[in-house]
């Protein structure tokens, strides 16, 4: 029995060692970070003392979730060394690969760290969002890039099809910052990603040549990143259905049919009613819609980019310091 369980344990240990490691950026200012190294390598010397550390404790402790421990690390001025107590976590998200978290033992009790992940506070911070139009198969979707005092991050949230490619000044307000991975093309991408909960903007510029490169006019449409942990979990495809028959439309009244005393619709009028049921459709709680619209960012985001679209169709323009749309003046 003991020789099962020391097995299970050494399988446990084995997979985890492949997982990833994210340090959160109160660790990483506090063990790895210095302003002025010595030498280039100084900071991976640190670096590599902190995971190799972590994995001692996670060898020790494989079945545990959450494992505290302690390091002494080097103060960044003089040789004085300080005591560091840690918390080595294994994240383990529905829909995206497991990594570890290694976090300051403060940061689960206030949290105070700056990388937050899911169920923490939120925090807002200056910076500046770089965004890119692309055209895919799903027709035109916007991917992100937020620059901080704290990092760089790709942004990919919902609320960026809105918006028009530039470059954005103002305050955002993050949520979740966390390691994102998926499949393209046969490689697996990854890539830091934060999570907006909303944002200020304060003015808008056109992107630089050099800006519009670092966004790849190849990213993935995030209506079609398929997480690399589902790959291997996938169920197989169900057999396509056989396509339902349509169903027959109301017959247009005419003038033989139409009620007693009324005259037929004009066929302009029955276009328009049509399509102001697709729109009462479409915009759903947001319709009937007034000179200004605020639409749900948090509905499907399919439905929100034909939202946007057909307000463009509809003579409105987004005002994006207000985060509305408004109609504009007839000419």
């Amino acid at each position: 029995m003991t020789s099962l369980n020391n097995h299970s344990s050494a399988g446990h240990t084995a997979a985890y060692l492949k997982l990833p490691i994210v340090l959160t950026n109160a660790a990483w200012l506090r063990l790895v970070y210095l302003a002025n190294p010595a030498r280039v390598d100084e900071m991976g010397t640190r670096l590599a003392s902190v995971v190799q550390t972590a994995w001692q404790e996670l060898s020790l402790q494989p079945t545990a979730k959450h494992i505290q421990f302690h390091l002494y690390h080097k103060e960044e001025e003089g040789q004085d060394r300080a005591l560091a107590l840690l918390v080595l976590s294994i994240v383990e998200p529905s829909d995206e690969p497991s990594y570890l978290r290694i976090e300051l033992q403060e940061e689960r009790s206030r949290y105070g760290g700056i990388i937050l992940f899911a169920g923490h506070a939120m925090i807002n911070i200056p910076g500046q969002l770089a965004i890119r139009t692309i055209n895919g198969r799903n027709g035109e979707f916007n991917v992100g890039k937020l620059s901080t005092s704290i990092g760089e991050f790709v942004i990919k949230d919902a609320l960026l099809d809105q918006h028009i490619e530039g470059k954005y000044r103002g305050d955002f307000a993050i949520t979740e910052i966390r390691p994102s991975y998926y499949t393209t093309g046969g490689r697996l991408v990854v890539e830091i990603r934060a999570k907006l909960d909303s944002m200020t903007l304060d003015d808008v510029d056109n992107l630089s040549d050099e800006e519009a490169e670092r966004l790849s006019g190849n990213e993935v449409d995030p209506l079609d990143e398929v997480p690399a942990i589902q790959q291997s979990t996938a169920a197989p495809a169900a057999p396509p259905k056989s396509p339902q028959k349509p169903k027959p439309l109301r017959p247009v009244a005419t003038g033989d049919d139409a009620p007693f005393g009324m005259d037929p619709p004009a066929p302009a009028e029955q276009a328009a009613s049509l399509d102001t049921d697709a729109d009462a459709e479409l915009f759903g709680t947001v319709w009937p819609l007034g000179e200004i619209v605020k639409l749900d960012t948090t509905v499907d985001r399919k439905r929100l980019r034909q939202q946007c679209v057909r307000l463009g169709a509809l003579g409105y323009e987004l005002d994006f310091k207000q985060q509305v749309w408004t109609r504009k003046e007839a000419a």
